[in-house]
């Protein structure tokens, strides 16, 4: 896509750029909603994680929190034991399938049914920007980290 907004501003011909552009930004959506159909059914716990294999400690016995390691949380809890409630999952991944799939490839579309529109491509790139950094965001945000387990965190 950022080929053929650079081709389209310098006044070279971008066609076939576009085309690349839009078939490679349909694998990628596909690819990503594979993804988080994934993520959406596995868990720590559905991949044989717990605080016994968080903490070493399975083998001899059941493991439970008697009392959290800090009086405040750290480093790892603020960085790695993140909560994002499921509504706010699901706008932000309607922002970034909105601007980081649909706007650019409706942009790259009509650009390339127009003959390649340089604004229309500036306006493809950076909404694909904006979609994938809030993409990006919610990719850490929803992690599981089996450090959580340590902590007592399910």
């Amino acid at each position: 896509m950022l080929a053929a907004t650079v081709s389209s501003l310098m006044g070279s011909g971008a066609q076939s750029s576009l085309y690349a552009a839009l078939i490679l930004m349909v694998i990628a959506w596909a690819a990503k909603f594979v993804w988080w159909n994934r993520a959406d059914r596995t868990t720590l716990a559905s991949i044989g994680s717990s605080p016994e294999t968080a903490t070493g400690l399975g083998n001899i016995g059941k493991v439970r929190l008697l009392e959290a390691p800090h009086s405040s949380p750290n480093y790892l809890m603020k960085e790695m034991v993140y909560r994002v409630g499921r509504k706010h999952v699901q706008k932000l991944r309607i922002l970034a399938v909105a601007l980081g799939g649909a706007v650019p490839v409706l942009a790259l579309l009509v650009a390339a049914v127009s003959g390649g529109g340089a604004g229309l491509l500036v306006i493809a790139v950076l909404s694909h920007l904006i979609g994938m950094m809030a993409e990006r965001w919610l990719f850490f945000a929803e992690a599981e980290h089996a450090v959580s387990l340590y902590y007592g965190h399910r």
